[in-house]
């Protein structure tokens, strides 16, 4: 299972662009997977998120995702505060998470 090299998650831009840059791209595994003689199938699947604003900034503060671990403590405070900005008018947050499934089988050979 892997994410997308994109997400639409309510965070703030640096975040946003850190996981772009250091997220690859599931076509390169797939790619490679089928160079060494695999077979591949895959699926994306969407699960609808719905979160109280207050949990999901909780959340983020406590660094729940590992790329967040990346800033440190007054880099967070201004994410939140951007965060913070930007939904301003929302007490639930709605997005979506999607996974990337791969499946690979190596064909037999008689």
């Amino acid at each position: 299972m892997l994410l997308p090299p994109t997400i639409e998650y309510p965070l703030f831009a640096k975040a946003l662009k850190l996981y772009e840059k250091k997220q690859p791209h599931y076509q390169e595994l797939i790619d490679l997977l089928q160079k060494v003689g695999f077979v591949v199938d895959y699926d994306i699947i969407e699960y609808p998120l719905e979160l109280p604003k207050s949990q999901y900034f909780e959340m983020v503060e406590n660094r729940y995702m590992f790329l967040l671990s990346e800033f440190n403590d007054t880099e967070l405070a201004a994410g939140l505060k951007e965060m913070e900005e930007k939904y301003q008018d929302k007490s639930v947050l709605k997005f979506s998470d999607h996974m990337v499934f791969i499946a690979a089988t190596k064909p037999e050979y008689i």
